[in-house]
Formats: structure tokens, sequence, C-alpha cells
């Protein structure tokens, strides 16, 4: 029978949350979230420096309508920086923290059980929620972790599903699934996560996670469909970009189908998790092998028409998505590695990410014999891109004197 008794004990001290790894893309807007409910949040996290802005009320990275709201409950004292101390008065405690997969590209939940480790002397008597994507049968690893380690920790997994660059408002607007291993808990996490959630959907612990799972699959089967069609179309001497329009007009079924490009991300790495437990799943081995061969599949294409190892080649967009500042897994940087072995010279430029090699937007496109944008940043829209010069716009969506990569 579930301990229902002590889970009115919970109940009572949820008005303090600490968000571990709150100062991340996903934790952030979690815990603004929060604080805005006028609940005493506390970020737990190692990066010092975005820390440090947080308290400053200063956005750490780039995030649509996220700025104003930090400032408020900064300024509230709503949103604090966490001190071991501070996580002894809190009774709800929510990982963000990203969980990758490794060198052998299987699911790194290492990550999430040093975290609860390293926490483990305040879990006792706590709620413990995870918002980190798990692969199936992930949760049920935790558990026994816990149990193992000897920590009485009420578990919910209530994943992410916010798009990142407008993660609050995708907080708000889509329902939340939540899955508890103690059923006495579903009405209490459902009032916890209602002052920002649109409604509430329960399920069990596999329910929850091949849920989560296959949302983020599908997505990116969807976008390895179109990045085939785009190579079909290019082999067989045919501009894609005139097809793409060809379908869409006036056909309402299409109006949602994606524009070919890179996919990265979350999706790659959730349906890598799908394609780790369950061997069986085609599509997905399917999809990253397409997906994940579009740079080489751009740089073969272009090499045909123009002798890359005399040119200078200018790359647009470094982040993994537009309009975001993330190169995790971003297939720029693959597609700018292969040009590194091909190319006279590589340009990059981002007008979100400044590295070692960044150059300016004017100085890439003076110098470059051709251009690749590689992330579909809104800047990009309104370029005036220099006469004669090759720019390959795989995407169709930002250049009308967009290059065709058929030979």
């Amino acid at each position: 029978m579930p301990d229902c008794i002590r889970t009115s004990k919970q109940i009572s001290i949820m008005s303090k949350v600490i968000v571990v790894g709150g100062a991340g893309r996903i934790g952030l807007p979690f815990a603004i979230a929060n604080a805005l409910a006028e609940r005493e949040t506390y970020i737990y996290d190692i990066n010092k420096e975005f820390c440090d802005k947080i308290v400053k009320g200063e956005l750490p990275f780039k995030e649509k309508g996220l700025s104003e709201d930090l400032k408020k409950v900064v300024n509230k004292g709503y949103l604090k920086i966490a001190e071991k101390k501070d996580l002894a008065q809190c009774g709800t405690f929510v990982i963000t923290v990203g969980t990758p997969v490794d060198e052998y590209l299987c699911p790194n939940i290492n990550i999430i059980l040093n975290i609860i480790k390293e926490i483990s002397y305040f879990l006792h008597e706590s709620i413990l929620i995870i918002r980190s994507t798990v692969p199936p049968g992930g949760i049920d690893i935790i558990c026994k972790f816990l149990n193992k380690e000897k920590l009485h920790t009420e578990v919910v997994y209530a994943p992410n599903r916010a798009i990142q660059g407008d993660t609050l408002n995708e907080i708000r607007k889509t329902p939340q699934i939540i899955s508890c291993i103690n059923p006495c808990l579903y009405s209490a996490i459902s009032d916890f996560f209602a002052p920002f959630s649109s409604a509430i959907v329960e399920l069990s612990v596999a329910e929850a996670e091949l849920t989560k799972l296959f949302t983020n699959a599908y997505r990116y089967i969807q976008f390895a469909t179109i990045n085939e069609f785009f190579m079909l179309a290019t082999n067989q001497q045919v501009d894609y970009a005139k097809v793409e329009t060809a379908m869409r007009l006036g056909y309402p079924r299409l109006v949602d189908m994606p524009a070919a490009g890179f996919a990265a991300g979350s999706l790659r790495k959730d349906t890598m998790f799908l394609n780790h437990v369950h061997s069986e799943f085609q599509l997905g081995k399917s999809a990253v092998w397409i997906n994940e061969n579009m740079p080489n599949f751009l740089v073969n294409k272009i090499e045909k028409r123009f002798p890359l190892n005399n040119k200078v080649v200018g790359v647009l967009g470094l982040a993994f998505k537009g309009d975001i500042d993330d190169i995790r897994d971003s297939l720029a940087c693959r597609l700018i590695k292969i040009l590194k072995h091909k190319a006279y010279e590589v340009l990059i430029t981002d007008p979100y990410i400044k590295t070692n090699e960044s150059k300016s937007l004017t100085e890439v496109l003076k110098r470059a014999d051709l251009l690749i944008i590689a992330t579909p940043h809104e800047v990009y829209h309104d370029i005036q891109y220099p006469d004669g010069i090759p720019v390959f716009d795989i995407w169709n969506s930002f250049t009308n004197k967009a290059t065709s990569l058929v030979v």
C-alpha cells in the first residue's frame, strides 16, 4: 500500500522548490515559471558564470520572452541561487539536467544518478521530480538506485516538453505529463503544476517515458523523410525547392510539412534512446542515418560544382536551430569540420554565438567565394547577398538567390 501518511507532510512543504540544473536552458525557464507562481524557488547549478548573471537579473543565454520575467522574480525575491544550507529547507527537488548519449551512443543516465548521490543527504522525506528525458526503464533505474542508497524519496516523472527558444511560453501552453510511483501523489503534483500548465495528463511511468520519446522521435522522422526527399530529388537532377513549393501550394494536408535542413538537438538524442532499447526500431535508425548524413551530402554536391580546394567558404550559423545560441549536437559544426578538409578556407559567423574562429558577417560576405546557410536565423532573411556569389540554402526559406545543388 502507498504511504499516504508521509505524503501529507510532503505536500505541505511544496512551497519551496530546488531546481537542480536550474541555470540551464531547460531549468531556468522552469524555475522562473515556479517563481512567477510566487513560490520560493532556488537554483542549484555548478555553472557559476550563469548563476552570477541570474542573481543580477541578467539572462545567460538567448531565450524569447524570458528577460523581463527573470528580472521580476529576482527583484521580488522569489528566485534565488541555492547554497548548501538552502537544500535542507526544501522538500521538492526538480532535476532538469540533460541526459546525453555517451561515446557508444548509449543513454547516459549516470549523470542523474551522480546528482542524486551528490544531494542525497537532503533527499530524505522529499519529493524528487525528474524533468530530464530518460530512456525506457530509466525511472526504474533511478528508483532502484534510491532504494540501494536507502533514500526515502517520492519519485515523480514529469518530462520537459517545451521547445527551446520559447520555453516559458511552451511550458504554459503545453499539457504537462505526470507519472507518480506513489499514486497518492497525483493530486498534489497536479496542484504543483497547475499554476503554469494548460492541462495535466496522468500516466504510468512507462507510458510517460514513451510519450516523451515518441513525440520527439516522430518529429525527427518527419525531418528525415523530408531530407530524404531532398536527397532523392537532388540526385535526380531536380531542384527540390521547386518541388516543395508545388507540394505545399493550395494543399492543406501538407501545411505543417517541415522544410529540409539540419535536424539535431534533443530530437536526435531521444530517437537514439529508443534505438538503444528497441533494436527493432528501424524507422529510428534510418532517421538518424539520413539526418546525420546531410552535411556530407551537401558538401559532396557542392564539390561537384565548385573545386573547394581553392575556395573560401562562408558558413552562416552555428546553432543547431534558428534563433537560439546553442551549438550542442549542431550539424553546422559537423559541416564545418568536413569543409575544413575540403576547402581552402572556412569562415564562420553567427549573430548569437562567438568562438575563437568567429568572423563578422560583413567580413564573411566580403571574402567568401560561396556561402552556406547552415542555421536559419531570421536575421539572414534581409541580407543583401553579393552578386555572383553562390548561396546554398537547403532550408529554402531565406533567400531567393539560393543556388541549386543540381549539378
